[in-house]
């Protein structure tokens, strides 16, 4: 088996031979049961691994010991607190979501989040390893990535019906036509996701036979005695996991309603103290975050940088529902 196509002869022989080796003779659906912590009253639940929403959930976790709407939403302090909330769950969510002995609930117990939450200087940015896995010393600055933003295609949506069944979905092919390869006559083209995983063997995440890979997809439904109160979620790739938990604490701690919520401005944290901030943020708050020692890059006042969320909220005593639709990208929300 092989193609023309010169480095690309590479990649497309790879997938040839996935296409053939694996797929068709491997696939398997599986039915998983969400994984939840109880915040503020509410479920909060997600995919469990190897979806990354333990993530979010842990950020909850950790968050759910302050009073975010005392401090003043889009402050320095809350975004302060966010920020150092998101690289530590983050740091958690690269060792552990692959590993098969560390159960994902271990990251949302007590008194694991007690000593994580303790680590959190109120006054300075600390260093993370970013979003992904990182070698701990790697001495080179590496290229830029101008793709960061522009490489990803994924969209969610929420659907509701009249009796309140709520679906929450996230769905990506990882390029314009995923891999240009279409699973045998099914009309199905595969995804593009081999680049989700890193090549490094130190990576708990890395490529090799016969194990799944991370992903960073997980849509979010929100329940309160049972009853669904919110779907949300978000495209964005490894970002998806910071925006959602924006999008849920505008909800849940702010009382916005659902498009609002979506809308407000937001950040995204990287690597060391690089964070991405839309330029709708007050002056004094980004000002505020620089001298607490955040690398800030302000970038436009709406941009789907930082996600492209959609949502459903469903009011618990009337059932009145609501919809809202990220303006960053293309979407509504539609009632019939």
């Amino acid at each position: 088996i092989g193609t023309p196509g010169s480095f690309g002869i590479l990649q497309t022989t790879l997938q040839m031979l996935l296409n053939r080796l694996d797929f068709g003779f491997n696939v398997q659906t599986r039915w998983l049961e969400p994984l939840a912590v109880q915040y503020r009253g509410n479920t909060v639940m997600t995919m469990p691994p190897e979806c990354s929403g333990v993530q979010y959930l842990e950020s909850l976790r950790i968050l759910e010991a302050f009073d975010l709407a005392d401090l003043g939403h889009n402050s320095t302090e809350y975004l302060h607190l966010l920020l150092e909330t998101i690289k530590i769950a983050s740091a958690d969510r690269t060792a552990y979501t692959m590993d098969p002995t560390v159960p994902a609930e271990s990251l949302l117990a007590d008194d694991f989040v007690a000593t994580r939450r303790a680590l959190i200087d109120r006054e300075r940015a600390a260093h993370s390893e970013g979003e992904r896995f990182r070698a701990q010393e790697d001495g080179l600055i590496p290229p830029g990535d101008p793709r960061r933003y522009q490489r990803d295609h994924t969209t969610h949506f929420e659907a509701v019906d009249a009796d309140g069944t709520l679906v929450s979905v996230t769905q990506s092919n990882g390029g314009v036509f995923g891999n240009a390869f279409v699973a045998g006559d099914t009309g199905i083209p595969m995804n593009n996701f081999l680049y989700w995983q890193d090549v490094n063997p130190e990576s708990p995440n890395h490529l090799r036979p016969g194990l799944p890979m991370e992903c960073p997809m997980a849509p979010c439904i929100v329940t309160r005695d049972g009853t669904p109160v919110l779907g949300i979620g978000t495209p964005g790739s490894f970002g998806i996991l910071q925006t959602t938990l924006q999008m849920l604490l505008n909800r849940l701690d702010f009382g916005f309603n659902v498009q609002t919520a979506i809308e407000a401005p937001r950040v995204r944290a990287f690597e060391r103290t690089l964070v991405d901030a839309e330029g709708r943020l007050p002056a004094a708050t980004i000002e505020g975050l620089r001298a607490r020692g955040h690398e800030l890059r302000v970038l436009d006042a709406w941009t789907s940088a930082v996600g492209g969320g959609h949502g459903v909220a469903i009011d618990p005593s009337s059932g009145l529902m609501t919809g809202g639709a990220d303006p960053r990208r293309d979407g509504a929300a539609i009632g019939w």
